[in-house]
């Protein structure tokens, strides 16, 4: 894509129409520039609690991360990292100016703000088409012969692609747009998903948490090759890698990527 980047992400007082949002955070990726971080809670003035859902705000850990609740809140001075919502939104929509929104269904964030940005007298100028990253990484797993999760969930989709939603702090604005920022990118870098490889594997390459990693270390060409195993690839299976970012939410099969025997001489 040659326009701008914004992975968008909220955290919202209820899933209503008439919702607020009370944590945002955007990573604007302009051609040829740094990533950048914006992210803010929003004023509590702002949120028309009492209309909120406390089952949404328990999702996000409202009064365990809010600065106005948190320990950092400050009654008499205001706790450091929040701001006005109609200063939010006037800096998002300056960031946001003709970029492409993607995220973990962005429409719901992009509808959300939108709808608070005209409240404001404010007019959203992001681009009209949004992407859903995990609806793309599972086309690419699709066309890159991957295992597809049942049922595709973003969390399993993530995993099969090799990119560990637990190693982000989900669940709060910037740690989901990092999380999915990080899930793009692996997935429009051109690469194969990332196969288990069995120990002693050509490259010496293992997937992230592989028990192996540490015992194989940078040997890697000079390794002997394990026995041909009838399911070359399969975690668990025959000494292979036991232990891949995939394994423990896919089941016992692991991530099920299966890669033929090696010919016999």
């Amino acid at each position: 894509m040659g326009n701008s980047l914004a992975f968008i992400d909220t955290e919202t007082t209820s899933l209503r129409h008439d919702k607020r949002f009370w944590e945002v955070a955007l990573i604007l990726r302009q051609p040829g520039q740094d990533d950048v971080e914006y992210s803010c809670f929003v004023d509590t003035q702002d949120l028309d609690l009492g209309n909120a859902d406390l089952q949404s705000l328990t999702f996000g850990r409202f009064f365990e991360r809010h600065p106005w609740y948190g320990p950092a809140g400050d009654p008499f001075e205001g706790p450091p990292g929040m701001d006005r919502e109609v200063n939010i939104l006037h800096k998002l929509e300056e960031m946001t100016r003709g970029a492409t929104l993607l995220g973990s269904n962005p429409s719901f964030d992009a509808e959300l703000l939108a709808a608070r940005m005209r409240a404001h007298g404010l007019c959203p100028s992001w681009h009209y088409h949004h992407l859903d990253v995990p609806t793309l990484a599972l086309g690419w797993l699709h066309g890159s012969a991957g295992r597809i999760p049942d049922p595709p969930k973003s969390d399993a989709i993530s995993l099969a692609c090799g990119v560990d939603p637990a190693k982000y702090e989900r669940h709060s604005a910037l740690g989901d747009c990092r999380w999915i920022r990080d899930l793009y990118d692996t997935v429009t870098a051109g690469n194969e998903p990332l196969p288990c490889q069995p120990i002693g594997c050509d490259n010496g390459y293992h997937l992230p948490g592989c028990m192996w990693a540490e015992v194989d270390g940078d040997a890697g060409q000079d390794r002997e090759k394990p026995a041909a195993s009838p399911v070359m690839g399969a975690c668990g299976v025959d000494g292979l890698c036991r232990a891949c970012t995939a394994a423990e939410d896919l089941g016992e099969g692991g991530c099920g990527r299966i890669y033929p025997q090696p010919a016999e001489d």
